[in-house]
């Protein structure tokens, strides 16, 4: 018999409760407990993933890392080239590497301790967050990546680059200039190293180089 919180119980069995899926047709689910206060939290925490499009997808969330990422690049290698291909099962590997439970058990806190790890090791922030990005890639597929960033994932901030290169002094850019413009062949190098190594060269100068009238 089916309560007033749309639960019902068989003899023996845990409480379950019916959905409508995507083609309007009813289901049934079950909450795995008996309790039902528990019950009534399942059924809540179910239908406010399927609300989301955050119902897990048991095809993907009984996968581990290592199975997910071998049938996400199989699905996908007729449609990316080799160079693209080669990048993606790279940034695989460290995530496979680590993660040994299945996507559905994998959560922001272990993402975080990945990355911990990842930094301990010496790995750049950027390279850790394109690994995460690959593991994304699974999640979604899973349709647990949307509680991971509702949870609060946040990308691992890349901080400022500083460089130690100074501008060159008037007299540098002048010895820099004469010394480029004595060899025809040296004058796109030129350009390219002021371009590079440069901030005193104005505008104007970068031009007039180009056409080869700074004396």
């Amino acid at each position: 018999m089916k309560g007033r919180d749309g639960l019902f119980m068989r003899p023996g069995e845990p409480f379950s409760f019916r959905w409508k899926d995507a083609d309007d047709k009813w289901r049934e689910r079950s909450t795995g407990t008996r309790d039902r206060k528990l019950a009534r939290e399942a059924k809540r925490q179910f239908e406010d993933d399927l609300q989301n499009n955050a119902v897990p997808d048991k095809q993907w969330t009984e996968l581990t890392v290592k199975e997910a990422a071998e049938r996400w690049l199989q699905s996908r290698r007729g449609e990316i080239d080799p160079n693209t291909y080669r990048s993606y099962a790279s940034n695989f590997s460290a995530p496979i590497a680590f993660f040994k439970n299945r996507l559905r058990a994998i959560s922001l806190a272990d993402i975080r301790t990945f990355r911990n790890a990842r930094l301990k090791s010496g790995r750049h922030p950027r390279t850790i967050n394109h690994d995460v990005d690959a593991l994304s890639f699974l999640l979604t597929e899973a349709n647990v990546w949307t509680k991971i960033v509702q949870a609060g994932f946040k990308a691992l901030p890349l901080g400022k680059r500083h460089s130690s290169r100074l501008p060159l002094t008037a007299d540098e850019l002048n010895r820099l200039v004469t010394t480029g413009l004595s060899n025809p062949a040296w004058e796109v190098v030129l350009y390219a190293m002021l371009l590079a190594a440069t901030t005193a060269a104005r505008p104007c100068e970068i031009m007039q180089l180009q056409l080869g009238r700074i004396h």
